[in-house]
């Protein structure tokens, strides 16, 4: 399993069950700001399957949110408790694989340097980008595969 898939799952399972009893809802934020919420009661299972957030419902249904869509777990409830927020800061990039754009999320610092190279090599692209996240035109690239370079990380995506 994806180390941070292995540690989203124990630390959100961790804040889930010391926080039942206080908290009322988990709130999703994703990454184009709109939310999903729900009641905390009405959850029977939470777990990853492949890069999915799964929630399994009381009702016997079950939702998928894609990880790399959620930029924020939030549990919320009364005025009087404390509301815990998990944030996903590693770099990631989707739609992976890519065909006309590449979004490119998580970028720690403004005017961070990203290298993307041709799996042979070559240099294809070479820019600072701003932090947070950015789209990058790859409609020109090949078809292939790519890695990218940024902040000392390296992730890979493909080109169809």
């Amino acid at each position: 399993m994806n180390p941070r898939l292995l540690f989203l799952t124990f630390f959100f399972l961790g804040l889930f069950f010391q926080n039942t009893f206080a908290q009322t809802e988990l709130v999703l934020i994703f990454t184009d700001n709109t939310e999903s919420s729900t009641s905390v009661s009405n959850i029977s299972r939470i777990t990853f399957q492949e890069n999915n957030l799964v929630l399994k419902l009381n009702s016997g249904t079950s939702t998928d949110y894609p990880v790399v869509s959620i930029d924020r777990m939030v549990f919320s409830g009364d005025s009087d408790t404390e509301t815990e927020t998990i944030q996903t800061t590693d770099i990631t990039v989707y739609p992976n694989p890519a065909s006309d754009y590449l979004t490119i999320r998580n970028l720690p610092a403004s005017y961070t340097q990203v290298t993307i190279y041709q799996s042979s090599g070559v240099v294809v692209y070479s820019a600072k980008m701003n932090s947070g996240n950015n789209q990058l035109d790859v409609s020109t690239f090949p078809k292939g595969i790519y890695i990218i370079k940024a902040d000392g990380k390296t992730l890979k995506f493909s080109k169809f």
